[in-house]
């Protein structure tokens, strides 16, 4: 289901990865899909998210994977923040997953980015 303004993208995550980032959600108070679009925003963008949070607050949508050691996250992104992140990862030779996934592993977990092969 696509929200107005919104496109959903699907996210498979690390069991730690998913944990890392239900922890702070947990800890903050908030979805982790303002969580991802914060981390994407403020890290990649440059864009202050203060202001925008409150009014674009999404849904969460957790979806369990059928592999025991990964799990998937549905993030609701804004129009804009999905065009900017498909646009960043095709110049990156990445997947947008494989963006999210760096982002949440050096701004929640501080450990060290994916290696390139492990799109």
């Amino acid at each position: 289901m696509k929200l107005p303004g919104r496109t959903p993208i699907l996210v498979e995550l690390s069991k730690s990865e998913y944990n890392a980032l239900e922890s702070e959600s947990d800890s903050k108070r908030i979805s982790m899909t303002v969580i991802v679009r914060s981390l994407i925003r403020e890290h990649l963008m440059k864009e202050d998210l203060v202001g925008s949070i409150f009014p674009s607050l999404s849904k969460r949508f957790i979806k369990w994977s059928d592999e025991e050691n990964h799990q998937s996250l549905v993030v609701h992104l804004g129009d804009d923040e999905h065009k900017f992140l498909m646009d960043y990862a095709a110049t990156k030779n990445e997947s947008m997953t494989h963006v999210v996934r760096n982002l949440i592993r050096k701004y929640i977990m501080n450990v060290k980015d994916l290696p390139q092969l492990d799109n």
